[in-house]
Formats: structure tokens, C-alpha cells, sequence
């Protein structure tokens, strides 16, 4: 479920159709304001996740308010499968996901998508976490295999409507 909440929560911030509003918010050492819960949080308590489903309402309130319904080109929501997801966070120094929002086209029908690629702690003193694409080589000078996953898996197509 918070998987799919990150689905939409990044999917909002690249829907050229999204009207979003941006609150006065601190701003990092970058000129950017930083994450609330950098690389994620869990949440079990029952409050906690209620207050969850609080942040999907408001992105549901702003993206399709009153009698308006997800669409092909708006999805509410995406869907992956344990298998996939296993796929990526099982290969050798996978430490989480990176979902980046896609267009399968530059004009409509845009055919929303996300693309999820695993994510490595990298080299060097700064350790800045990297993509695990594949497309570097190895010092022992054999290229990597990685898995990268696209899915285009949405809502209202695959939901019974009792979503987060």
C-alpha cells in the first residue's frame, strides 16, 4: 500500500495536466526543500497510517475534485507484483528503489508509466546512492546485469475502489 502511495505522490509531481499548490517550506543548502523522511519511513501504528491515507485524499481532492474520475492519462494509482518488486531489492547491493514517472509518448495519449530501478550506496567518501542500471563496468571489467522494472499496471483499471 505506502508503495503505491509513493507511486502517486511521484506521479503528481510530473503530470503535466496536475494543478499542484506548493506551501512556503524551508529550503535546503541546495536551493531544495528536503524530505520529510529521507529514504522513507515505516509506519504500523493505526493513527499513523490513517493520517496516511489523509495525504492520499488530498492528492485525490486536488486531481480529481468532485464528481471527476481517474482516467487512462490520470491514474489514481499504480500496481506492482511482489515478484517484481522481489526482482529488483534481491539483487547484490540493492539498499531500496528509485521510481522515476515516465511517458511512454511526448504528446497525448502521453501512456503514463513509471520506471523503478534498484539503488546502491556509491562509490567514493560521499556514498551518494546511485541507480543500479547496468551501465557501468565493474573493476574486475564485467559489465552488470541489472533488473529495471516498468509498469503502466493503474487505477481505475485494476482498483475495486477501496485503494489507500
Amino acid at each position: 500500500m505506502l508503495l503505491a502511495l509513493g507511486l502517486c505522490i511521484a506521479y503528481c509531481t510530473s503530470n503535466p495536466s496536475a494543478t499542484t499548490h506548493v506551501a512556503a517550506q524551508t529550503v535546503g543548502a541546495l536551493g531544495r526543500t528536503p524530505p520529510d523522511h529521507p529514504g522513507g519511513k515505516r509506519h504500523t501504528n493505526p493513527g499513523d497510517k490513517a493520517a496516511l491515507k489523509n495525504l492520499t485524499k488530498n492528492y485525490a481532492d486536488i486531481h480529481f475534485p468532485g464528481t471527476k474520475l481517474p482516467t487512462y492519462e490520470d491514474p489514481k494509482l499504480y500496481y506492482l507484483n511482489r515478484e517484481v518488486i522481489d526482482s529488483i531489492l534481491k539483487q547484490p547491493g540493492c539498499i531500496g528503489l528509485r521510481i522515476y514517472p515516465a511517458y511512454a509518448s511526448k504528446t497525448p495519449p502521453y501512456k503514463p508509466r513509471f520506471i523503478i530501478v534498484g539503488v546502491e550506496k556509491g562509490p567514493g567518501a560521499s556514498g551518494k546512492l546511485k541507480d543500479m542500471d547496468g551501465t557501468y563496468v565493474k573493476t574486475n571489467m564485467v559489465q552488470r546485469q541489472c533488473t529495471v522494472v516498468e509498469t503502466d499496471d493503474r487505477c481505475p483499471d485494476n482498483c475495486d475502489g477501496t485503494s489507500f
